[in-house]
């Protein structure tokens, strides 16, 4: 079993329903940010290989 999905497991069993809203959003937020920093690795990573065949081909 993954943390996030230890997590999960245990914000199902808290009776506590704003906490858990706010586990799940809180959860949400952390994997948004995670695509948003692989989407930043990705346009680096293009921007560099443009500049990189740009010196090759220039």
């Amino acid at each position: 079993m993954t943390l996030q999905q230890d997590i999960e497991k245990k914000i199902l069993a808290n009776k506590n329903d704003e906490l858990r809203n706010l586990l799940f959003e809180f959860i949400n937020d952390v994997d948004e940010k995670k695509i948003s920093v692989q989407k930043l690795k990705i346009k680096v990573l293009q921007d560099v290989r443009e500049i990189v065949l740009d010196e090759i081909g220039g």
